[in-house]
């Protein structure tokens, strides 16, 4: 059942509303993209179909309001008692990310890499430790493209297939003067299919350090209980509804977890096999920072306000 929600963009109604399809809210992009002031340029041909994110409905093309939110950077927040959704522009570092770019192809193998490099970072010494961070990264995942072909042509396996390899990243947080960015890395090595492993990078651009969870939340408070019991109760309503099926029981995240941040949120993640079965792929599970209020060391303790 469709249900709909005024849409209040930056404090301003806007005209056309949101609607909430089985759970899943989608935005006009038309509407929301020239109340921001940008224009829209639809090409015959190349309109949208029913494409994840995407949905066409009575004349109108809808995106998710969660991939409206990353490509456009604003949070968005939805209240089901007053039907209404709130989209509000983020002000980001006043930084620059471009896309590196790699390509390597041999007769039996093809390595594309895509990575960040960020500049305009008023402290140098912090740019170059971001920087170097992602090259690395980068690095590795071209060597363990190689190296699978290497094994596999002295174990005699290698077959006809080209192995590929493809690194690329997508930016979750740039504001506050923290930058949380994942990379994904697709090796394809024969077979059915590929395998991809998600990492996350999370840094205060102040010093360039790369943040651990325990450095933005206090050991003292409990945390790692609190968060595992959220998710814990998270992937049962997975369960329950059918949606997901467990293979190895969760039950903490450990001491130093896989993360990133995203508007107001955590996301934690399990890499494919982890948990859960190859087909139901990266699992991410959100927690707010609201739900962590009192949990934030005294120096980050400004995300929970």
């Amino acid at each position: 059942m469709r249900k709909y929600a005024v849409i209040l963009l930056n404090g301003t109604a806007i005209t056309s509303a949101a609607y909430i399809d089985e759970g899943t809210i989608y935005l006009p992009i038309g509407a929301v993209c020239k109340g921001l002031g940008y224009q829209i340029n639809w090409i015959q041909g190349n309109v949208p179909g029913e494409e994840a994110g995407f949905v066409n409905y009575m004349g109108k093309t809808y995106m998710e309001a969660d991939l409206f939110s990353e490509i456009f950077g604003m949070v968005v927040d939805y209240s089901s008692g007053a039907q209404q959704m709130t989209l509000n522009t983020i002000a980001g570092n006043n930084i620059t990310i471009q896309t590196e770019e790699r390509d390597l192809e041999g007769k039996e193998f093809i390595i594309h890499l895509k990575y960040p490099k960020i500049s305009r970072l008023n402290n140098e010494a912090s740019e170059k430790k971001i920087n170097a961070v992602f090259e690395k990264a980068a690095s590795d995942a071209e060597a363990q493209g190689l190296n699978i072909g290497t094994d596999l042509a002295n174990s005699g396996y290698l077959g006809p297939q080209i192995l590929v390899t493809d690194l690329n990243y997508i930016v979750k947080y740039n504001q506050n003067s923290l930058l949380s960015i994942i990379l994904y890395n697709y090796q394809y090595a024969g077979g059915a299919h590929g395998t991809t492993a998600q990492s996350s990078y999370t840094f205060d651009l102040n010093t360039g350090k790369e943040l651990k969870l325990g450095d933005l939340l206090n050991e003292n408070t409990n945390y790692t209980s609190c968060i595992s019991s959220l998710i814990r109760h998270d992937i049962d309503e997975r369960i329950e509804a059918g949606e997901l099926v467990e293979l190895t029981r969760f039950t903490t995240i450990g001491e130093n977890p896989p993360y990133y941040l995203f508007n107001d949120s955590f996301v934690f993640y399990f890499q494919q096999y982890e948990y859960f079965p190859y087909a139901a792929g990266i699992q991410e599970f959100a927690i707010k920072f609201s739900a962590l209020k009192n949990k934030f060391t005294k120096e980050y303790e400004f995300l929970s306000k």
